[in-house]
């Protein structure tokens, strides 16, 4: 039987130890360099001080990508072009959505209505890395992904998934004692938008948000008012602006409530990795709700 060229590329490749595969987003780089360390090369488009939504890779990153016989993305939707991107990959090449096998949430704007009210409710969440128990899951997926392109580094790839899994386990029980220091009653969190509904799940927060599940999003004078109300009768602490997201429909609502703006979180993009990012958001969120 004739070989195909990518089948003996990938051969070439991974005798070599330089196995390339593709990474559509700054948490997926980490997730593969965790579980392939050495074995990998990872080639990424998406920088960390790029909005996920906005991107739309071009003829360049397609050129970046040509010798990945596998690409990650988040999936769920979070990369809008990924149908698209796909028509555009050569034959043998293929995506991976980490996040198609892992639970969904809809988005949901009740009891707190700070949008208005139809405004991306139940919407699919695509932000599931805010669950670090995901990240768990996601590991495994990787692993099990890579395994299939490498075969011979299958078992150092479980076992390195295996490591990254107990650290997440570790980094969970850390998010859940921190966010205990919060009085229940105090435990919402608003955002510009609609990113965190994951992390408020797991962790015991009530979610509001600003925009919707895009930054894309402005805030009329009427939802304003209503945003007004609502943390005033609330009584809430503080509004977290985000990384890469417009602050000032925040510090509008910071002024005319008296609610502290909090310090920016990282909602679509990445602090380094992924540990240090989940650990920066939650003692942000600690500090301002227990001051």
């Amino acid at each position: 039987m004739k070989m195909t060229f990518w089948i003996y590329l990938l051969m070439t490749l991974a005798a070599l130890g330089q196995l390339k595969v593709g990474s559509l987003n700054p948490i997926a780089t980490d997730l593969l360099k965790q579980v392939g360390g050495e074995h990998i090369e990872v080639v990424t488009i998406l920088k960390e001080d790029q909005d996920v939504h906005t991107f739309r890779p071009d003829s360049r990153d397609l050129r970046k990508m040509q010798k990945c016989v596998l690409i990650f993305a988040m999936g769920k939707g979070l990369e809008s072009y990924l149908d698209g991107f796909e028509d555009s990959l050569e034959k043998g090449q293929a995506v991976i959505e980490i996040g198609k096998s892992i639970p969904s949430q809809r988005v949901d704007a009740d009891p707190i209505y700070v949008c208005c009210p139809s405004h991306a409710q139940g919407a699919e969440d695509p932000h599931w890395w805010h669950n670090v128990k995901n990240m768990e899951r996601a590991v495994k997926i990787v692993s099990r992904e890579l395994g299939k392109l490498d075969p011979d580094n299958a078992k150092a790839y479980r076992s390195r998934a295996k490591l990254a899994g107990a650290r997440y386990r570790e980094l969970h029980r850390w998010v859940k004692s921190r966010v205990s220091e919060i009085p229940k009653g105090q435990r919402v969190l608003v955002t510009p938008h609609a990113a965190f509904g994951y992390f408020c799940k797991a962790y015991g927060f009530q979610a509001a948000f600003v925009q919707g599940l895009s930054k894309d999003g402005e805030i009329s004078a009427q939802q304003l008012a209503h945003t007004i109300r609502e943390l005033k009768e609330k009584q809430i602490k503080a509004i977290f602006p985000e990384r890469l997201a417009n602050p000032k429909a925040l510090k509008q609502l910071s002024q005319e409530t008296g609610c502290q703006l909090g310090a920016p979180l990282y909602a679509d993009s990445i602090h380094h990795d992924y540990e240090r990012t989940i650990r920066h958001n939650v003692n942000e969120i600690v500090k301002a709700l227990t001051r």
